[in-house]
């Protein structure tokens, strides 16, 4: 293991390496409220095959956190997976593995840098302007995402903070955390700013509310991708994949009746399959 300090511009942004700096790379995006962390049970499936590069997103944990809201437009968030890929792996194509939010962003990097890309796998993670239509079509996805009006007001922040993070521990209830994983979380928001930083995600993404606007482009196909999604989540339902298989026919999707929002915290294995020659 290895820590990095990545530049884009004047945020700087720290990435974990594990495995063998000249074996395939493959980058490794979380979600929100998550981290790095995120990834603690897929990387040692992996590690032997890949070089495996893990950052905690711009204004999260220990990454850079700036103040202003348009720092965290996707075009900023998908610059530093390229500044990352560009520091580690230059000059060679990498594999993206994107949950959530991560997931969302690896989309756009799949769309706007096709040849960056070996190949994607994304969990529970909708491409932007596929997010953006099922909002504006779809009564029972636009219903199921109303937290996202929560998330980008002012006054979630100290509902965020409250009761010792009794709400941002709240949606990993069903991952069954360990005290050790409850304490690392807790410590990534206790910085300062980070809470606000994880939040302008959201209030910097115009597709993130009905009638916005979006332009990422829908990918080409030419980078292999694979989309898996458990089908339990209840804030990215199951008609989100079915959406994406309808607008991408060439898209490999795999639905796991049995999982939820957290594949790479509850079901790491899964991941890995698709990544690992079998």
């Amino acid at each position: 293991m290895q820590s990095h300090s990545i530049s884009n511009g004047s945020v700087r942004l720290h990435v974990t390496t594990y495995g063998n700096p000249t074996a395939a790379p493959v980058i490794l995006l979380h979600g929100f409220p998550d981290t790095a962390a995120c990834w603690s049970r897929l990387v040692p499936l992996i590690a032997h095959q890949y070089y495996v590069i893990v950052p905690d997103g711009r204004g999260i944990h220990r990454s850079d956190a700036p103040s202003d809201i348009d720092a965290y437009a996707i075009a900023h968030l998908v610059a530093d997976v390229l500044a990352i890929a560009d520091a580690l792996a230059p000059a060679r194509p990498f594999t993206l593995v994107g949950h959530d939010w991560g997931g969302v962003v690896a989309w756009a990097v799949v769309s706007l840098h096709p040849a960056r890309v070996a190949r994607a796998v994304l969990c529970n993670a909708p491409h932007p302007a596929i997010f953006l239509d099922a909002l504006t079509h779809d009564e029972n996805q636009l219903r199921a995402s109303g937290y996202i009006t929560a998330l980008r007001s002012v006054d979630f922040e100290r509902r965020f903070v409250a009761n010792a993070y009794e709400i941002p521990l709240g949606a990993f209830a069903s991952v069954d955390l360990t005290p050790t994983e409850k304490a690392t979380l807790r410590a990534a928001w206790e910085l300062p700013g980070r809470v606000t930083g994880a939040l302008n995600w959201y209030r910097a993404a115009t597709f993130a509310v009905a009638g916005g606007s979006c332009d990422i482009p829908l990918p080409d196909g030419s980078v292999p991708t694979t989309l898996l999604w458990g089908a339990n989540d209840t804030a990215l339902l199951i008609s989100l994949a079915e959406r994406h298989s309808t607008a991408l026919p060439w898209l490999g999707v795999d639905i796991h009746p049995e999982a939820n929002h957290w594949l790479p915290r509850t079901h790491p294995e899964v991941i890995a399959h698709v990544l690992l020659p079998h």
